[in-house]
């Protein structure tokens, strides 16, 4: 993957760490559970690359008392990528965004000019969530890149999703390399959460989450 769209897609997820108030909230991965799952859909648009989705997996691999490995499966251009790493669970939710961050983007340094944090309905495939919904607008500078980029993002968490609690997150940015100049969104969707084996529709979970 290109590191530019690795560093857009750790921004989209990672920025509401900053958020007035995120720090207090519980953090989901807590009360983790192996097999765990969660499934998105990150559809990204840019000049340089056009429209891509790109489907990402992420699954709860051990729980050894609070250090919690996650596995991220994601594809794109029809090539696999996977990832494990080691969360804190008695962390905050800015600790966890945050370590996820550092890896998948590379020491980019975000100052938070807005935030917003509210409590919201967030409806997903005919459920109801009770939901934290964070407004940033920031820039980031990404060192050893020569790239500074202005973000506009939009994230829906819910403590009732497992691994990282993202229902949706929406980010608008504009990139800046020396005189170019180029514009992107990422749109990151959920696609299905549950438990493995989630093959095993006896396990009551794909008629409301989806399959992994």
């Amino acid at each position: 993957m290109p590191r530019f769209v690795s560093t857009l897609l750790a921004l989209s997820l990672a920025l509401p760490l900053f958020a007035d108030g995120l720090e207090d909230l519980k953090n989901p991965l807590g009360d983790s559970v192996v097999g765990e799952w969660t499934k998105y859909t990150i559809q990204s648009e840019n000049q340089m690359m056009g429209k891509v989705e790109i489907p990402v997996a992420m699954i709860v691999m051990a729980v050894e008392g609070a250090n919690i490995d996650v596995k991220t499966e994601m594809e794109m251009m029809g090539m696999a990528q996977e990832d494990t790493q080691t969360f804190d669970a008695e962390g905050s939710i800015a600790d966890m965004l945050l370590s996820q961050f550092n890896q998948m983007g590379g020491g980019a340094e975000v100052t938070i000019e807005e935030s917003s944090v509210e409590d919201v309905e967030y409806e997903h495939e005919g459920v109801t969530y009770a939901a934290k919904k964070i407004t940033i607008v920031a820039k980031a500078t990404v060192e050893g890149m020569g790239m500074k980029i202005d973000i506009n993002n939009t994230t829906w968490l819910c403590l009732d999703i497992p691994v990282t609690g993202i229902l949706k997150s929406v980010a608008d940015t504009t990139i800046h390399m020396g005189e170019q100049t180029m514009e992107a969104s990422t749109v990151q969707t959920l696609v299905g959460f549950g438990l493995e084996p989630a093959q095993e529709e006896d396990k009551g979970n794909e008629d409301e989450t989806g399959e992994f």
